[in-house]
């Protein structure tokens, strides 16, 4: 724990190796939800990555374990960034490797939001990750979905 601030300032005074650019757009009429994800390698990367698209939702209001409470429990918990869904496998869909300096990789993706989330509560997550023996998450970026 100890160690913990002076690791995340060197963590964040290096250059990510790799950038990632999240783009989206939101049909209310249909709630089709159609996404744009950009990465640009800043150096070129081997090995095994993978890219990981997830849905979260806040404003939930639901049960929850709560030792404060005479009981354990708060009945009106409102939960944050809940996972409710992924549009890549959770894993991560696999990249082409070796990601090349300078050379982008979009992908594109749709997904029909469900009718009991609220849009104006969810984000997109997406980070693309080394997998394999080397686990990493080389860089990650959210987007807010809207009305």
């Amino acid at each position: 724990k100890a160690e913990w601030a002076g690791r995340i300032q060197s963590e964040l005074a290096q250059e990510p190796a790799v950038g990632l650019g999240l783009e989206g757009s939101y049909n209310p009429a249909d709630r089709q939800l159609d996404i744009t994800v950009t990465l640009l390698p800043n150096e070129t990367l081997s090995g095994e990555m993978n890219l990981t698209i997830l849905v979260t939702e806040s404003g939930m209001v639901d049960i929850q374990a709560n030792e404060l409470e005479d009981d354990g429990y708060s009945e009106d918990y409102v939960h944050k960034h809940v996972l409710r869904g992924t549009i890549t496998p959770a894993l991560g869909e696999p990249l082409q490797t070796p990601l090349s300096e300078g050379q982008p990789v979009v992908r594109s993706y749709q997904y029909t939001l469900p009718d009991e989330w609220v849009p104006d509560n969810c984000e997109l997550v997406a980070f693309v990750h080394r997998s394999g023996s080397e686990e990493e998450v080389l860089q990650a970026a959210r987007l807010y979905i809207e009305d």
